[in-house]
C-alpha cells in the first residue's frame, strides 16, 4: 500500500562502449543501477564523433552521468557541460596518458601497467583522475595481449566506479596525477618508425611494443618507402 511519498528518482546516464562481450556486460551493469537512457556502440576502434541523439538528450533532460567504456570517441566539450559527472575509462596508467599506452610501456621496460577512470574534460585524458588500478606486466607480454588484459582490467574498475556512484551518489578523486601531456598518434608513428641503421636490440625492442595482428608495426622507413613488420604467428 502506497504511503503517498513520491518514488525516488534514479540517477540517469549515457553509456559509450564497444561492440563485444565487454561492452554487453558494462551495458547490463548500468542498467541494473541507473536509469540507463542511451547506449551508443563502436564496433570500429577508428570510428569518430558521438550519435545526434546525444547531444539531444542532454539538452532536453536531466543526464547525471556519461560512461565512455572502452568507446573510441571522444565527447565534445558542449555535451561534456550538459550532464554532472563524465567518466572515462582507460586502458593505460596515469604514466601514459593519449594513445598507444601499450607500446610506450613495452618499449620503455614499464614492469606495471594499469587503468584510470578519469573525469573527461575537452581535452583527452587531462581531467580529475577517480581510480586507478595497477597489474604486473609479463615477460611474454605484447602490445596486443597487454591491451587484451586491460580491457577486461577496466571491467573490473568500472563495476567499481558505478557501484560507488550508485551508493553514494558521489566519488572523490584519488589523488593521482597524470605523469605527462596525452600521446598523439604521431607520437606513436615515430616510436614504430624504424631505420636501417637501428640496432637489434631497438628492432626487438619495436616489435614487442607495437606486434598487433590487425595492425602490423613496426615499420621500416627505408629510401621513401615503409615496410610494415608481420609475424608469422600474426598472418
Amino acid at each position: 500500500m502506497s504511503n503517498g511519498s513520491p518514488p525516488v528518482r534514479r540517477s540517469s546516464c549515457v553509456l559509450l562502449t564497444c561492440e563485444d562481450g565487454l561492452g554487453d556486460a558494462a551495458i547490463a551493469f548500468a542498467g541494473q543501477l541507473f536509469d540507463l537512457r542511451l547506449v551508443a556502440r563502436y564496433p570500429d576502434p577508428t570510428a569518430k564523433g558521438v550519435p545526434d541523439e546525444l547531444g539531444e538528450l542532454v539538452r532536453s533532460e536531466k543526464i547525471d552521468y556519461i560512461f565512455s567504456f572502452l568507446s573510441p570517441v571522444i565527447v565534445p566539450k558542449s555535451i561534456l557541460g550538459c550532464v554532472r559527472l563524465p567518466i572515462n575509462f582507460h586502458t593505460a596508467p596515469p604514466r601514459w596518458p593519449g594513445i598507444g599506452g601499450p607500446c610506450f610501456a613495452l618499449y620503455y621496460g614499464d614492469t606495471r601497467y594499469g587503468v584510470t577512470a578519469h573525469v573527461m574534460e575537452q581535452r583527452v585524458d587531462t581531467g580529475d583522475i577517480l581510480r586507478v588500478d595497477s597489474f604486473d606486466i609479463l615477460d611474454t607480454d605484447t602490445q596486443s595481449s597487454l591491451l587484451e588484459r586491460t580491457r577486461y582490467r577496466a571491467l573490473s574498475v568500472y563495476y567499481d566506479v558505478l557501484a560507488e556512484l550508485a551508493k553514494t551518489g558521489t566519488i572523490s578523486p584519488s589523488g593521482h596525477r597524470w605523469e605527462r601531456e596525452p600521446l598523439s598518434r604521431k607520437s606513436v608513428d615515430e616510436l614504430l618508425t624504424l631505420s636501417i641503421t637501428d640496432s637489434a636490440e631497438k628492432v626487438a625492442l619495436s616489435i614487442r611494443a607495437g606486434r598487433n595482428p590487425h595492425f602490423p608495426a613496426p615499420v621500416l622507413s627505408w629510401h621513401g618507402y615503409r615496410f610494415a613488420y608481420l609475424d608469422a604467428d600474426d598472418s
